[in-house]
């Protein structure tokens, strides 16, 4: 949105012919924030993929309209995950119990749409530079908190959800 939405697009198109006058060997994609927001330019790229970080519940419906626009191309869950932070700046909402409830719900999903997927993240961060979500401690304190393992090298019960899979 601080961009302008035709701004991006352009930007975008532009980078995706270069990239292919560059190089024709590789298949690029774009990451895109969201379902919805994957329809752009899925003429452009070789595979369509999209972030998911709403309700493990919606996300079928979410994949399934995603799938119903876009017939000709693979269709790639490129980052979802969820964060284990506890305290203030989430409301006390989060919990690694939480995060492996979230884990396993989502690869129920996953396995049975057979949908290819890479989550977010391995390691929980001890910093997170401002440059990627702004200094609001709000954002950045919930980023630090994404890992499958924390800073303590500590496996997480999500860590143990996903190992079984």
């Amino acid at each position: 949105e601080s961009r302008g939405k035709e701004n991006v697009l352009s930007w975008l198109l532009q980078m995706t012919t270069q990239i292919k006058s560059w190089d024709n060997k590789h298949p690029i994609t774009i990451g895109w924030s969201s379902p919805e927001a994957a329809e752009n330019l899925a003429s452009e790229v070789d595979f369509v993929s999209f972030h998911y970080y709403q309700e493990p519940a919606e996300f079928i419906d979410a994949f399934h309209q995603l799938k119903s626009k876009i017939l000709d191309k693979p269709i790639v869950l490129q980052e979802y995950g969820y964060s284990s932070y506890d305290g203030i700046w989430n409301a006390y909402l989060g919990s690694e119990k939480d995060q492996a409830n979230y884990y396993q719900e989502m690869q129920n999903h996953l396995e049975k749409e057979a949908i290819p997927y890479v989550l977010w993240t391995l390691y929980d961060f001890e910093t997170v530079p401002n440059a990627v979500v702004g200094k609001l401690p709000w954002r950045k304190t919930n980023q630090k908190h994404f890992g499958l393992i924390d800073t303590d090298n500590n496996h997480k019960a999500a860590y143990i959800v996903l190992k079984k899979k």
